[in-house]
């Protein structure tokens, strides 16, 4: 078996390999408020892997995610774990129409603490080879998105 060559959306993907810095946004909300770094690499052509951490209250918390674009599907997959909830969340997203903003879907825990599952979404945007943000929201009751994050990541070094 051989390793699959990158389409188009998987070099979609390479763009966000480096090194990053990663600041909230000064209008999020103060308890999701952060600083922290993340690593990306590629896994061979058709894959990324996301690597961070983000402060929390008793130290650092820990997070992987891993990217591909699935060509059967004609849709991106991946999923997102972290040392600060049990969790799984499984990716399925699109490109927006002007091809800035990779929009991924999830379903996931109420933030209320009940037992409801409500649906996510993470926006990635890439602004400049060097910029990017995630905006991740939550689908709310009246069916409208609310926004509960959004990060700003400056690159600070590439990576093979």
């Amino acid at each position: 078996m051989e390793n699959l060559p990158a389409t188009e959306a998987h070099a979609w993907l390479h763009q966000l390999v480096g090194s990053w810095k990663i600041t909230s946004d000064p209008y999020t909300p103060a308890e999701y408020a952060f600083e922290s770094e993340e690593t990306v690499e590629k896994i061979g052509e058709i894959w990324i892997r996301s690597r961070g951490w983000m402060p929390m209250a008793d130290g650092r918390g820990h997070y992987e995610s891993v990217l591909g674009f699935d060509p059967k599907l004609g849709k991106f997959v991946g999923n997102w774990i972290g040392t600060m909830m049990h969790h799984h969340w499984v990716y399925l997203g699109e490109l927006t129409p002007d091809g800035r903003s990779l929009v991924l879907t999830s379903e996931g825990p109420a933030f209320d603490g009940s037992e409801r599952v409500q649906t996510y979404r993470d926006i990635i945007t890439v602004h400049s080879p060097d910029h990017r943000t995630l905006t991740s929201e939550v689908l709310g009751d009246d069916g409208e998105w609310q926004r509960f994050m959004t990060t700003h990541q400056n690159r600070e070094s590439n990576l093979p």
